[in-house]
Formats: C-alpha cells, sequence, structure tokens
C-alpha cells in the first residue's frame, strides 16, 4: 500500500504527545486530552492526531500515528519563543481496522501568555458507531470546534470538558463560542460559566439534574433522584502503585509521587519533557516513557536531536553567467567545510570555477577559476574530499575529436597540478565517479570506448605512489558496459557498480547490474559478477557504508512488463544479499537512475521516479534498523512534472538527511525538498527556490550534501537573462 507522508513514525506506540511540560506560570502553553467512550475506542484502530499551524492551517506541525490507540491520547502545545499570536488546529482522524475512515474532528483554539490551558476533547461512540455508509475520503463525518484560548480551563485536574456530538451530515460545522449546543458538535455550556468549576459544565448539571436512563453527562449515572457522580476512585487503581486518587465531580484526578506524572491517566515515571523542555529548542514530544524533540513547521531537529533548523534563503556562487549549463557538484569535508565545483562558459571558452564553504561562516568571498594548462573544453565535474578539506576533482575534458578523464587534487585551501587519468589512446571517455577517504586515497571509474565497444576502468590515487595508473575491468564478456558507481567502505574497500549490455544477433537484448570489490589490504580486484541475473536491470547506484553492511546498491529491473526498484546489501563475510523490490509499480516506474544513501550510524534510504505518461513522480521509501524492513514506497512530489525530476539524496551519521529534486512544468522549475528522518521515514516536501524561466532540457540536476553535523548544502543552477547561474541554500 502506497502511503502519503508522515511527519512522525507510526512505530511510536502512542500514550502520550507531550511538549514544554513543566506547569510554572512563566509558561505560555495548551493541553488536551483526547478521549473516547468505550465502543468508540474498541471501533478506531487507527487514530492520527495532528497539531496544524501554528502559521499555516495547511501545514501539520507535529503529529502522531498509531495504530493501537491508548487513551487517553494527550497533546501539549507550547508556541516556539513564547508568541502567544500563534494559533493552532488539533485534528483528529480515527479508522477501522479495514483502514475506512470514520471520523475527523477539528478543535482550534490559540494560547494564553504566560498560563498554561486544559482541555478534554471527548468523542462519542455515536461519532463512530453504525457508519457503515461513510466514505473514506476527507469530508467525511467531519466536526469541527472552535474556541478562544481562554475559554479554557486553568487547572490540570479540572480540564474544559468538550464533547463532540454526531450527526449524520458529512458537511463541517464550526461552532462558535456563543453558538451553544447547535450543529455537528456540541459545546459545552460552561463557556458562560466558571471554566474552574470542573469539567466545564455548569453549576447544577451532572448529579443534581434528574433524567432518563441514557441522558447522564459522562462520569455521571442515573438514579432515582437523578444522574448520580461515578465514584472513579473505587474502581481498581485508575492512578496506579505511584499515585492517590482523589474523586471528583464527573472524573478523578490523581495525585502522583515524586518523580511520577499522572495527568488524566495512571501515574507514570516522568518523562524528560518535564525536565526543561526535555533540553529540547521548541517540542517536546512523549510516547510511553520516551521523549524525542520536535519543530515548528518549516523547521526540523538537526543532528543533535534538540535544536531546529531551516534552510536559509538562496545565494548566487557564480559572478557571471554561463551560455551552458553549469553542472554543479558540492561535498564536504569531515570538519563541516565544503567546496562547489561548476563548469563556466563565455561563447569563447569553458573553465572550471569553485568556491569555498567554511563551516560556521559560509561561503568564501569569491570563487576561483581553476588554472587548466591542458586544452579543450571540461565538463561533467565530480567531486570528493576527505578529512581537513584535502580531495580531489575529476571532469571529462574535450579536445579535437577525443575525450578524456582529467583529475586535480585539493588540499583544502590550494590545488595541484592537473593530471590525466585515462592514460591515452581512447576514443571516448564518459561518465566519471570518484571517491576519497580520510587518509588521502581514492578511486576514480568511468566508461571508456574503444570505438568498438565500451568498458569500466579505474585508476587510484595512493598516499604515497599518487595515481598508479589506469586499469580495466574485464568482465570478459564482450558487453559493452558504462555507468560506473564506486563507493568506499569504513576499511577503504571499494564497491563498484555498472550496467552491462548483451547484444546478440540470435538473442534478445538484455542489461543486468555487475559489480566487482577492491581489497585494500590485498591491493586488488575480485573477479566481476551480476548483481541481478532476473530480467533486464541496470542502472545501479551504491553508498557504503553502514553498522553491519560494506554497501548498498539499488537498481531498476523490469520482468514481463513490470518494473520494481530492486536493492541488495553487501554484507561482511557474507557478500551480496538475495535483493527485495522497494517499489513495485507496474510499467509505470521508469527511473533509470534510482539514488540511495546509507548512514554509518544506522538507517538508509532510496529515491527515485515513476513516470507515467504524460508525467513523472518522485517516490522514496526508508529502511528501519529497529524493525528491519523498507517501509511502503511514499509519493513526495507533485504528479505534474512534465520533465525527469532527477532526484537526489544524502544522510548525515545519525540516518537524518534530505531528498531533493526540480519540479518543471512548461518554464516553471520549481526546486523541492523533503526531509528524511531514521526511523520516520520522508516528512514534510518544502521549496527552496522557483525559476519561471526554466529550460527543461538543458538545466543541471539539483544536488545535495550532508556533513557530519547534519548541515547541508543544496546546489543548482538557474536560467535567467540567457544565462546559466550557481544557486545555493543552507541547512544549518
Amino acid at each position: 500500500m502506497r502511503r502519503h507522508l508522515r511527519t512522525l513514525s507510526r512505530s511510536w506506540a502512542l500514550a502520550a504527545i507531550l511538549c514544554a511540560c513543566r506547569e510554572s506560570g512563566d509558561l505560555t502553553q495548551t493541553i488536551v486530552w483526547v478521549d473516547a467512550e468505550a465502543e468508540a475506542r474498541a471501533t478506531l484502530a487507527h487514530v492520527m492526531v495532528q497539531a496544524i499551524g501554528p502559521t499555516d492551517p495547511r501545514e501539520p506541525a507535529t503529529s502522531v500515528e498509531t495504530h493501537k490507540p491508548v487513551w487517553p491520547i494527550k497533546l501539549v502545545l507550547a508556541p516556539k519563543n513564547g508568541d502567544t499570536s500563534r494559533h493552532f488546529t488539533l485534528e483528529v482522524k480515527g479508522r477501522d481496522a479495514t483502514e475506512r475512515q470514520l471520523m475527523t474532528v477539528r478543535f482550534a483554539t490559540g494560547f494564553v501568555a504566560n498560563e498554561t490551558r486544559y482541555a478534554t476533547l471527548l468523542i462519542h461512540d455515536a461519532c463512530v458507531k453504525a457508519l457503515a455508509s461513510c466514505r473514506n475520503d476527507e469530508t467525511c463525518n467531519v466536526w469541527s470546534l472552535q474556541l478562544a484560548a481562554d475559554d479554557l480551563g486553568r487547572a490540570r485536574d479540572q480540564p474544559r470538558r468538550l464533547e463532540v456530538a454526531c450527526a449524520t451530515s458529512p458537511e463541517p460545522v464550526v461552532t462558535s463560542p456563543d453558538a451553544g449546543a447547535t450543529g455537528n458538535v456540541t459545546r459545552s455550556d460552561a463557556a458562560s460559566s466558571d471554566v474552574d468549576s470542573g469539567f466545564g459544565t455548569p453549576a447544577g448539571s451532572g448529579a443534581s439534574v434528574p433524567g432518563p436512563i441514557g441522558t447522564c453527562d459522562p462520569g455521571f449515572v442515573s438514579g432515582a433522584n437523578g444522574c448520580v457522580d461515578i465514584d472513579d476512585c473505587a474502581q481498581a487503581h485508575p492512578c496506579g502503585d505511584h499515585g492517590r486518587c482523589e474523586n471528583t465531580s464527573g472524573g478523578y484526578s490523581c495525585h502522583c509521587d515524586p518523580g511520577y506524572d499522572g495527568q488524566r491517566g495512571p501515574c507514570v515515571e516522568a518523562s524528560d519533557c518535564q525536565t526543561d523542555n526535555g533540553g529540547c529548542e521548541s517540542t517536546c514530544l512523549e510516547s510511553s516513557g520516551h521523549s524525542a524533540c520536535a519543530c515548528p513547521v518549516g523547521e526540523w531537529l538537526k543532528a543533535d536531536r534538540k535544536s531546529c533548523g531551516s534552510f536559509g534563503p538562496t545565494q548566487s556562487l557564480s559572478a557571471a553567467g554561463s551560455t551552458w549549463p553549469m553542472q554543479p557538484q558540492f561535498a564536504f569535508d569531515r570538519e563541516g567545510n565544503g567546496l562547489a565545483v561548476w563548469t563556466q562558459s563565455d561563447y569563447q571558452s569553458t573553465s572550471l570555477w569553485t568556491r569555498r564553504y567554511v563551516a560556521g561562516s559560509g561561503w568564501a568571498a569569491d570563487a576561483t577559476k581553476l588554472a587548466l594548462t591542458n586544452p579543450g573544453t571540461p565538463s561533467a565535474p565530480r567531486l570528493a574530499l576527505g578529512m581537513s578539506g584535502r580531495g580531489v576533482i575529476v571532469w571529462v575534458q574535450t579536445a579535437a575529436a577525443s575525450r578524456s578523464i582529467w583529475a586535480v587534487g585539493y588540499t583544502g585551501l590550494n590545488f595541484d597540478e592537473p593530471r590525466q587519468l585515462d592514460g591515452g589512446g581512447a576514443a571516448d571517455v564518459s561518465d566519471p565517479s570518484v571517491v576519497f577517504d580520510d587518509d588521502g586515497a581514492g578511486i576514480a571509474a568511468w566508461t571508456q570506448s574503444d570505438g568498438t565497444h565500451s568498458m569500466i576502468w579505474t585508476n587510484r590515487l595512493s598516499t604515497d605512489k599518487g595515481w598508479i595508473g589506469a586499469q580495466p575491468i574485464d568482465s570478459a564478456t564482450g558487453d559493452d558496459a558504462f555507468g560506473a558507481r564506486v563507493a568506499l567502505d569504513s576499511q577503504s574497500n571499494a564497491h563498484l557498480v555498472w550496467t552491462q549490455y548483451h547484444l546478440s544477433a540470435t538473442e534478445t537484448p538484455r542489461s543486468s547490474p555487475w559489480n566487482v570489490r577492491f581489497d585494500a589490504a590485498l591491493g586488488r580486484w575480485s573477479s566481476p559478477s551480476q548483481l541481478d541475473d532476473s530480467g533486464t536491470a541496470g542502472f545501479p547506484e551504491i553508498r557504503s557504508s553502514g553498522p553491519n553492511t560494506d554497501a548498498l546498491a539499488v537498481w531498476a529491473r523490469i520482468t514481463d512488463g513490470l518494473v520494481s526498484i530492486r536493492a541488495s546489501k553487501h554484507l561482511p563475510g557474507a557478500g551480496w544479499s538475495d535483493s527485495i523490490s522497494l517499489a513495485s509499480g507496474g510499467s509505470d516506474i521508469r527511473s533509470a537512475m534510482p539514488r540511495v544513501a546509507l548512514s554509518p550510524g544506522g538507517g538508509s534510504a532510496a529515491i527515485w521516479t515513476q513516470f507515467q505518461i504524460p508525467t513523472f513522480q518522485v517516490w522514496g521509501s526508508s529502511y528501519d534498523d529497529v524493525l528491519a524492513h523498507w517501509s511502503d514506497e511514499v509519493s513526495l512530489s507533485s504528479a505534474g512534472c512534465t520533465a525527469d525530476p532527477t532526484p537526489q539524496l544524502e544522510l548525515d551519521p545519525s540516518g537524518d538527511g534530505f531528498g531533493v529534486w526540480s519540479e518543471i512544468s512548461g518554464n516553471s522549475r520549481v526546486i523541492r525538498a523533503s526531509r528524511m528522518q531514521k526511523g520516520i521515514g520522508f516528512g514534510q516536501v518544502f521549496s527552496l527556490s522557483t525559476d519561471t524561466t526554466a529550460t527543461p532540457s538543458q538545466n543541471s540536476p539539483v544536488e545535495i550534501a550532508v556533513d557530519l553535523n547534519g548541515n547541508a548544502v543544496a546546489i543548482w543552477d538557474v536560467f535567467q537573462s540567457g544565462q546559466y547561474y550557481v544557486w545555493s541554500s543552507s541547512f544549518e
């Protein structure tokens, strides 16, 4: 099943949602318990609670989804920096065991400066009972309630009681604070009385108001002389073993032992959220005694999982424009410094340009033109950095009728003399790939043709000998090979994958992904082998390395007209695992190059394009280390792209990162990104930039890099006034 974006993982066993849990007089927060009557509890097998807003009613700020609700569900909201102008809408969606949507309740309010307000939102059995005709769409059984923030209760033991009374109309009805009990929501009459006098019911209601059986408020039973309060404390330990129960009108309150908390439920060990907001900069979330931080709309947790960050405004890196696409690339070193490289043409000649990125301060003042003594036109630059900024740039150099592979070393401030890697004599070279480790060693790989067929070639960079010379990877098949991608694991072993194309006069043409491994200890390559021999497959991507995993590869396969995205792990001492399917969308998956990212600290993800004539769409999936499986694929982009979005993906050591892509429709090109979080998956999609004069067939793909601290840089080229410029945006 394909599922849309989730803000937080469904793997959380939901007991509570908590943020800013201290309850002193100088806090601004609103605490809401979502509860349901017995039959509603039994029917609601799947509940999603979202706090929408507080600035854009279309965007979710925090949410929790659970397939086994633990009642009551508690949400504590605090406006960032105490900004009480922020409002929110609490939205509760309920589904049954068959995923049929039964109801949606929306409760809208705001914050009161320097005060905590409380409410209980109770869903009656009638709201989810006998709704067989309910359609599974967003307009089905929607009930809304809108209150002023100061209408809510001021005491935690006496929250304002908000009861959702259901009607048969599927149309949403918003009840104003003075609307009484009309419409699809029954608003308690206590809005005009003292909200601190119980659950918000007016004086004289509950136990003192006679009525027929079934007309009493929840918490009361009908007696001979009217409605009688139920002694909740007479039940078996409603406050648990660490609390004292006190019966109240229509309910009860728990007085917990030191170190325990029991807001409207059994006393449990207090969470980190109750101490200095769990150290969170914004929102502290609690589930089953475990806490986690969350951020407002438009911001995401950094690698420390405490503070929040966002992508900053776009910045132009190139002072002058180019007459051709600039193919920008960017990489971080291990200290958070970085380097951007691109090509720049002025009609007369094309050059390589670079610009340094300094950790903590951003881009250097000026871009630098590389002094290249070799004649020709550079293209397809690729960049890899290691520790202290050392690294290498590899590119294709075109001169006259020949093309060659060149490289230049980078020391962190200066560049070495360029040198040719392919050894000369090639009819054509293309598509370089390069990796570089912290010791100063590296490997470059590329496609090289002798005019008859193409092969994969490599050249290794030794820390003491420099580049040791070009070497072919011969699979002894005589097939054409192309699309080399190389990765280094934590032991400096290299994993190289490519596509092998078999063309025969007597057989059906087919392609398949191949691989080879370089053993750093032995100093040699293994024998090439196939990754996939089922159907037609190819265009593999590979990354290294994660815990207990040397490498992770993904590729596309077509079998009997059905296309799938495949994934396989290389395990230490065991080789490649059997591939599994990440997506099987029939014939509409046409991505030639799915992307994959593997985090050293655990967690991995993949991103790809699906094509259904005439539009393209970006999809993604993530691997959950705890559950040991890939998530259902999720749709990340709009469905109206008229050109391949060419998505890219990077993760930091914590398993968090970003996917980026270009959404092109006509001449409009929007750069979009999605936050990827370990254990959660892909989240909210947001825009980095919009270019309304794009040239879809020319613009280079957007690239993304993430450093060890979780900072990120996105880089792309923009077409303006007839020329291309390099733009960038940073997350830090």
